[in-house]
């Protein structure tokens, strides 16, 4: 099993921009220190809106070894060509370590600051991949299609990976993770899914992609989470500025599929990557021999939090963690 951190350090407006670029840096470094698999940027950091594929740039140059990625870009915001160029820039940049995770997207907000109808989205995920599949291997495309015309168009920037970058694509309802299954090379499942919930997602994914002879070779979810020394001081901690970004989310979208109020234990239960380093081994262990995960790309700071203590978390998960994953395999103590 991998481990990824997903930099998502959140600052209110007032935190000046340049402390927010060193917070997130040190996280991406302290990462790769720590021994952690990958670095994922997210579609916005909280109220900070640093762009992700600017920001992956900034860790490629910060890094030498960790996958960094995004988790995810809204697909249907962007021109393929645009979009190919960066993502093969990207690989280039980072040495072969990208990993381009996409979405379809559903706020209208960002469609309607995008100048792309919001109806479209769908229309312009599907037409997306592929074209940026060819884009990447090389092709040289010609695509009349309904939203995106292209004539005889070849990316010039090669990317380090042969043939290209994998392509990750988050989905959350059944039908949108059945296309991720057909037009990508994994799908990412959500961070708020329990595990029951979970494990209905994984076997459409796998029974979509065996019916079109697909290998399911990576199955990595995202996770929200935090690590201390204790379950104790992890809630001390952590528990109230969670539940803070639970209520601004379901504020945001007008419900959530749980109780954000709800007693903490039922809260993380089967959700969260949660607790003391035995705590994380567990919950990963299940992750990995119930459900076949191979990827868990975890959120580690929310608003309110001190920067040190994410710092500290990435450290001992780094620490007493990771080194029980050896072999690809969690390690129970």
């Amino acid at each position: 099993m991998r481990l990824g951190l997903l930099l998502f350090p959140e600052f209110g407006p007032e935190v000046p921009r340049a402390q927010v670029r060193r917070a997130v840096l040190a996280q991406a470094e302290t990462a790769e220190a720590s021994g952690w698999d990958g670095v994922w940027a997210p579609t916005d950091i909280g109220w900070t809106r640093l762009q992700p594929l600017a920001l992956l740039g900034a860790i490629a140059a910060a890094t030498s070894r960790v996958t960094v990625g995004t988790a995810v870009l809204l697909a249907p915001l962007y021109h393929p060509v645009e979009l190919a160029e960066a993502a093969a820039t990207m690989d280039l940049l980072s040495n072969g370590r990208l990993i381009l995770g996409l979405g379809q997207g559903w706020r209208a907000q960002e469609f309607a600051a995008a100048g792309v109808p919001e109806r479209d989205r769908v229309g312009r995920f599907r037409e997306m991949v592929p074209l940026l599949k060819r884009l990447l291997e090389g092709e040289e495309v010609t695509a009349p299609g309904r939203h995106f015309q292209l004539d005889h168009v070849a990316v010039e920037c090669r990317p380090v990976q042969s043939p290209r970058p994998p392509i990750w694509l988050g989905a959350h309802r059944l039908p949108a993770i059945a296309r991720a299954a057909r037009l990508g090379d994994a799908w990412i499942g959500g961070p708020f899914t329990d595990r029951a919930r979970l494990a209905k997602q994984i076997e459409v994914y796998r029974a979509e992609r065996r019916a079109r002879g697909l290998p399911v070779d990576r199955l990595p979810i995202l996770r929200d989470g935090f690590a201390a020394a204790s379950a104790k001081a992890a809630r001390r901690i952590g528990e109230e500025p969670l539940r803070a970004k639970y209520r601004e989310y379901a504020a945001r979208v007008g419900a959530m599929a749980f109780d954000v109020e709800a007693p903490f234990e039922e809260l993380a239960r089967d959700r969260l990557l949660w607790g003391s380093p035995d705590d994380w081994v567990r919950e990963l262990s299940c992750y990995e021999h119930e459900l076949g995960v191979t990827d868990v790309i975890v959120r580690l700071q929310y608003r309110g939090m001190e920067p040190a203590a994410a710092l500290e978390a990435i450290e001992l998960v780094g620490r007493e963690v990771l080194p029980r994953l050896a072999g690809g395999r969690t390690i129970m103590k």
